[in-house]
């Protein structure tokens, strides 16, 4: 038929392009393979299923070398514009065990040439576990996270949902503000610092799986960009040593507002909000950390998702969106 023939003559392009690499061949690539040849969309998208499996990604900030990596979660862009934005964006990684936010965590990191430290958040975690503490003797011994705030780097502060809320209003001067508090006086946060949290719920308290979760602090939860983070199903085969595609996932989906229309939306929710008498926060942060990941190339729906609804059960976000189009 006309569409295998079209196929068969697409095959051969791409494998004369592919060569004998065994690093496959970038979207990109493809695309301009397609429109070289015009193949038919349904050609071009039974290829990009084929190729995007490709097991390496590279990595390319500004003039500096690209940097080669091994395969990544499909949301790593998202996460990456967050800590390459020009303010960098706290992040709060909402997923199930085992979907691989500490691993995330630490690629983006290397990704962006942050050191990397990450410590376990839980029931029992103390003020001297954040800020450091000084022995017997006097002597001070800094924390992980007093030494990324002071040199520079990603920090993860993992099952941060199962830590005492009182424990992480400590850190809201951090995520927030240019200073630290220590037992040796404040410190000043590095330019190149990151924060990420590792959570199985938003903050809202234990559910049926996750029973030892807490209900966190509103005033934390609104200094993270939340993302929801799943299971990437075509990772999780890669590992096993099959070949199974990810989900697609567009960095600017929604399209990239200006500044002036983010802005500007997200004083239309908070109106509504307060008209309709709904307990949900979207603080001057949203706008303030849309503006950072406006310049990172990141789209309306994730702006959205990650600095306004947070979470909030969908009923809830329809009413809202509905009285904003009223």
């Amino acid at each position: 038929t006309t569409e295998e023939d079209e196929l068969a003559k697409a095959m051969k392009a791409m494998q004369d392009a592919i060569g004998n690499r065994s690093k496959g061949i970038t979207e990109e690539r493809v695309r301009e393979i397609v429109a070289g040849e015009q193949f038919s969309e349904k050609v071009f998208r039974k290829w990009l299923d084929k190729f995007s499996t490709s097991p390496t990604i590279f990595v390319k900030r500004g003039e500096r070398p690209a940097i080669e990596m091994d395969r990544q979660h499909y949301k790593f862009p998202l996460l990456a514009a967050c800590a390459d934005a020009p303010t960098p964006v706290n992040v709060m990684l909402v997923g199930p065990a085992g979907s691989g936010k500490t691993t995330i965590a630490a690629s983006v990191a290397q990704a962006t040439e942050r050191k990397f430290s990450c410590m376990s958040f839980g029931p029992m975690s103390s003020k001297g576990d954040l800020f450091g503490m000084r022995d017997a003797t006097g002597k001070y011994h800094e924390s992980e996270l007093v030494k990324m705030v002071k040199c520079g780097g990603g920090f993860l502060g993992d099952e941060a949902d199962a830590a005492n809320a009182g424990i992480l209003t400590q850190i809201n001067m951090i995520l927030s503000n240019g200073h630290m508090s220590t037992p040796e006086g404040i410190i000043e946060k590095h330019k190149d610092f990151w924060f990420v949290a590792g959570c199985n719920t938003f903050g809202t308290g234990a559910n049926r799986q996750y029973v030892g979760r807490n209900q966190l602090d509103a005033a934390t939860l609104d200094r993270f960009f939340m993302i929801d983070f799943p299971v990437d199903t075509g990772l999780e085969a890669k590992i096993c040593g099959l070949d199974r595609v990810s989900p697609r996932f567009k960095l600017d989906q929604g399209g990239v507002p200006t500044v002036d229309e983010w802005y500007d939306h997200v004083q239309r929710v908070r109106q509504s909000l307060e008209k309709l008498e709904i307990r949900h926060i979207v603080s001057p942060r949203a706008s303030i950390m849309g503006t950072s990941l406006i310049a990172a190339g990141v789209g309306k729906r994730h702006l959205e998702d990650g600095l306004i609804w947070k979470g909030l059960d969908t009923a809830t976000r329809k009413k809202i969106e509905q009285h904003m189009n009223n």
